[in-house]
């Protein structure tokens, strides 16, 4: 699974027909008052939707950090617990900790990027 399935919409069948009805529900209305006061609320609703996504995907971005935070960790006991091991393994060492490095800033780039996409 990549990475960014989740963002992938999928529409079924019953999904396309039940758009289809309300654009045709819509498309009939004669009352141009009542369209208004639909347009307001659906102007409304979709506010309220995007501050929803907002939210959740900021929370998704605090998660990642706390999971990169926990890694980080059990990577740095790892990389002592080597250290312990053998003096000549310094290469060893710092190609790991530079590897974890890159690896918090690329996991950082992506969270950014999801929030500017958004």
């Amino acid at each position: 699974m990549a990475w960014d399935d989740w963002l992938t919409i999928t529409e079924t069948l019953e999904d396309q027909l039940y758009l289809e009805i309300q654009a045709r529900m819509l498309a009939e209305i004669t009352d141009f008052d009542y369209l208004l006061d639909i347009a307001v609320n659906y102007q409304r609703q979709n506010w309220q939707k995007d501050e929803i996504i907002k939210n959740c995907i900021a929370k998704i971005g605090d998660l990642e950090t706390e999971i990169i935070k926990i890694s980080l960790k059990k990577e740095k006991i790892i990389i002592q617990e080597l250290k312990g091991i053998s003096s000549s393994s310094f290469n060893v060492i710092f190609a790991s900790e530079f590897l974890i490095k890159f690896n918090l800033y690329f996991r950082i780039f992506h969270i950014c990027l999801l929030w500017l996409l958004h």
